[in-house]
């Protein structure tokens, strides 16, 4: 394992790529970085809080299984919390975590071929949102897989959302809305989802 947050505010470039094996999270990202996981390349959290945060603007991830994040629902623990706008993930595997990616206040992100997969078998209460929109604005979420979480998609204050051939099952609503507007879905494909209460 290698201490990934040294690295970064030692100076790190740009480009931050995590070679196969396991590395200690959390990570923090406070700089625009571009973070590619080549194979079998994981990012382990601490069961204590989200696994990766971003803060920087135009960062990109890319590549990375990323799991074992928090269970607070207090402090909505991800396995992604974006807090930057012009993010972009792809090719993600995330797994073990409350919230898979939660989006706090961004404007501008890109979410793509996306495979979040919760606990199975938990009370819903002790569960969190696939992807989890909060007061955010012109966001993409294409070609993703989101399962045996709360709800697949949650929309909150949110608007000018695109959301394009996804697959959610196992899930109390594939796509949950409030106070939002101008979302538009196409090709995305709910299974297996009991009704609400």
């Amino acid at each position: 394992m290698i201490a990934l947050l040294p690295l970064l505010l030692a100076g790190a470039p740009d480009t931050l790529r995590l070679g196969p094996g396991v590395h200690a999270g959390p990570l923090v990202i406070t700089r625009p970085t571009v973070l590619i996981g080549e194979r079998r390349a994981v990012l382990r959290g601490t069961g204590a809080g989200s696994v990766l945060v971003i803060e920087a603007p135009g960062t990109t991830v890319r590549g990375l299984r990323i799991e074992h994040g928090g269970r607070n629902v207090d402090r909505d623990d991800a396995g992604v919390m974006v807090r930057a706008d012009s993010v972009t993930l792809e090719d993600l595997v995330i797994r073990d975590v409350l919230f898979g990616v939660y989006l706090l206040k961004v404007r501008g992100a890109a979410l793509r071929r996306l495979d979040i997969e919760g606990p199975r078998g938990l009370p819903e209460s002790q569960t969190g949102n696939g992807i989890h929109l909060h007061s955010s604005r012109d966001v993409a979420i294409a070609d993703s897989r989101i399962a045996w979480m709360r709800d697949g998609m949650y929309f909150e204050y949110t608007d000018s959302v695109r959301v394009r051939g996804n697959r959610v099952s196992h899930v109390r609503f594939g796509l949950h809305y409030m106070f939002s507007h101008l979302i538009g879905s196409s090709g995305t494909c709910s299974t297996a989802t009991p009704p609400g209460p």
